[in-house]
């Protein structure tokens, strides 16, 4: 920029702003509350600082009425252009007030964290002044001051949800300080807290919440939380592999089973948060499933014990077919289905099998019996079957884990 065109700008205000801020106040008079604020009023106010120099916007503090600076709070709410926002809590910080301090925190609270609107609280209150405009209670501003996190408001938050006694969102907000405007449950603020929470919370705290309390978040997030929380949520929850059927039925219908969606974005992410965690995840699921097929089925000969001891780790999906007379475990490189009826053996298939079979849909479990398909037994050559004799677990144990060998 040359000299003489500095020279201009430096000039500017002295006659330029004067007219301005005339402007303002003629167009404009402000109610006490500063509800609704005249759109008119903010878009000259956004003029003035667009064409002020910033290292001289503080002196308008001197220039502008009460009315006028008072309006800076909803200008950093709605302003998109992040070089007027810093100057608007450049000047704010300049001429600090109760009232602008008050309305700063209730945009905050009603209408979410701009990413100017925390920046400008924080400069207003750090004269207790001011502060107390916003909390009352002498004792509990350095927790507010503590909210105040330059990472956002809703991280401060969390951080203080986090330390508190208080593990329980609605037993943590019925023991906030008083507040010039308190955080509630359908407030904006409160929902950025609950997002902030499901998508970053430490593993305790969700627990804490109650998967009741966590579902009822979810059904009212958007479908970019509910994703996050997902991935956030195996990955949290894999050390213990403390999963919730609930959740984890969830993060199924969310982000797709681990086996069936592994190159997705999601599923992608998960693996390089915690390698091996969506194969940890599938596992779970799947001894869950298996132990509800066999648990509601006659079985006299100790199947569900034979795959749960013998291959239980190896499990990565478990489907059940047939409208429930049979049910498909993937053990990769195998695919073995299961019968209801317990007179009928188990079928062991290549894992490459599971598209046909999953495709049939039919309601006859014998259309899942196709000796064609079936692999060979390493031993003999023959259709390998696994049929249920006194004392058939340790042939079948060997069998079985000599074509898992044989096939990786």
């Amino acid at each position: 920029m040359s000299e003489n065109r500095w020279s201009q700008l430096r000039n500017l205000p002295m006659e330029r702003l004067s007219n301005t801020c005339a402007r303002i106040a003629e167009r404009h008079e402000i109610s006490a509350d500063l509800k609704n604020p005249d759109p008119t009023a903010l878009e000259h106010l956004r003029e003035l600082l667009s064409a002020t120099p910033a290292d001289i916007v503080p002196n308008l503090a001197g220039r502008l009425r009460r009315q006028e600076l008072d309006l800076l709070a909803d200008l950093v709410a709605i302003e998109t252009i992040s070089g007027i926002a810093r100057k608007a809590v450049s000047l704010a910080a300049a001429a600090p007030s109760k009232r602008l301090a008050r309305r700063c925190w209730h945009l905050l609270v009603t209408r979410g964290g701009s990413s100017q609107l925390t920046p400008l609280l924080k400069a207003l209150t750090r004269d207790e002044r001011f502060l107390s405009a916003v909390v009352p209670e002498i004792e509990s501003r350095s927790r507010f001051d503590s909210w105040l996190s330059d990472d956002g408001l809703s991280v401060g938050l969390l951080g203080d949800l986090e330390g508190s006694q208080q593990r329980k969102v609605a037993a943590w907000l019925q023991d906030l300080p008083p507040l010039s405007e308190p955080i509630v449950e359908d407030s904006a603020l409160f929902r950025e807290l609950m997002t902030k929470l499901l998508t970053t919370g430490s593993r305790a705290l969700l627990a804490s919440q109650g998967t009741s309390t966590l579902e009822r978040w979810l059904d009212a997030s958007p479908t970019r939380v509910r994703h996050e929380f997902s991935i956030h949520y195996v990955v949290t929850f894999r050390a213990d592999r403390a999963w919730s059927e609930d959740l984890a039925d969830r993060v199924v219908r969310e982000i797709g089973h681990p086996q069936a969606n592994a190159k997705s974005t999601s599923w992608r992410s998960i693996e390089a948060r915690s390698a091996g965690a969506g194969i940890d995840f599938a596992n779970w699921i799947a001894l869950r499933e298996l132990k509800e097929f066999f648990g509601s089925i006659d079985d006299p000969h100790g199947r569900f014990k034979f795959w749960e001891r013998g291959f239980g780790t190896q499990i990565v999906r478990v489907a059940r077919v047939a409208e429930g007379e049979a049910a498909m475990l993937h053990i990769p490189p195998l695919l073995v289905i299961e019968f209801a009826n317990k007179g009928y053996a188990a079928y062991v298939y290549a894992e490459q099998d599971w598209g046909h079979f999953e495709s049939l849909r039919s309601k006859n479990p014998r259309v899942y019996q196709e000796r064609k398909r079936l692999v060979r037994h390493p031993g003999n050559a023959t259709p390998y079957r696994i049929l249920h004799p006194e004392g058939w677990q340790s042939d079948a144990s060997r069998t079985v884990t000599s074509l898992l060998r044989q096939r990786r």
